[in-house]
């Protein structure tokens, strides 16, 4: 009988050692900020080619700066390693994602870019070039407009308002085509409804209501 439980105890050692090991699953190298995440599935990477290509076509890996940022222009792999989502927004009904995303490599400049994640062309849009002050403020309370700040020049911007669906600018404040003539800030306070927004300009609040143009 010991001989018995001695052969199975044998037996059963010889085949725990032939079992293949179990490999631990692959962890993705991106951290937080260079995922978005939506009803727990990926919506969007710093890893998208659009996002990469962005960047290798940027000011900072053009002819004159690229000697400056070779790791960066040169290796995708370091590139991705370098952007950030500075800041996200998902619209109402979850279907845009609005979004500044930055790097490591010249902060704190960002680009402003709008995600349309059931277009079946080019889900994927940067409305500014790569400087400082743009933003991505937020959408409309129904989604069908969002907001950004963009056309920065010595401190004054321009405040943007498109669709969602069309990308449509729908109206300008501090338009960037009189950058020259700028003399106060425009600072965006609130959606009052979908078609009229609260900002400043300056020290006076105004509203406008883009719903008749």
């Amino acid at each position: 009988m010991i001989r018995y439980y001695f052969t199975l105890a044998l037996i059963a050692l010889v085949l725990t050692g032939c079992q293949k090991p179990t490999m631990p699953a692959k962890e993705s190298a991106l951290n937080d900020r260079q995922v978005i995440a939506l009803n727990g599935k990926i919506a969007l990477t710093v890893e998208h080619p659009d996002i990469v290509h962005y960047f290798q076509s940027s000011f900072l890996c053009d002819d004159s700066n690229r000697m400056n940022h070779q790791d960066f222009c040169g290796d995708v792999s370091t590139l991705i390693e370098r952007i950030y989502f500075e800041t996200v927004m998902i619209s109402p009904n979850q279907k845009v994602i609005g979004f500044a995303i930055g790097s490591s490599e010249l902060e704190p400049d960002t680009a402003v870019g709008i995600y349309q994640m059931e277009s079946e062309q080019s889900p994927l849009t940067f409305l500014t070039p790569y400087y400082l002050g743009n933003q991505f403020i937020g959408f409309s309370p129904s989604g069908t407009y969002f907001a950004y700040q963009a056309d920065c020049f010595e401190g004054y911007c321009g405040l943007y308002v498109r669709q969602s669906d069309t990308l449509a600018t729908r109206d300008t404040i501090n338009s960037a085509e009189y950058a020259d003539e700028r003399t106060k800030k425009v600072v965006f306070s609130r959606w009052i409804s979908d078609t009229e927004i609260e900002y400043w300009l300056g020290e006076q609040l105004n509203t406008f209501d883009f719903s008749e143009r």
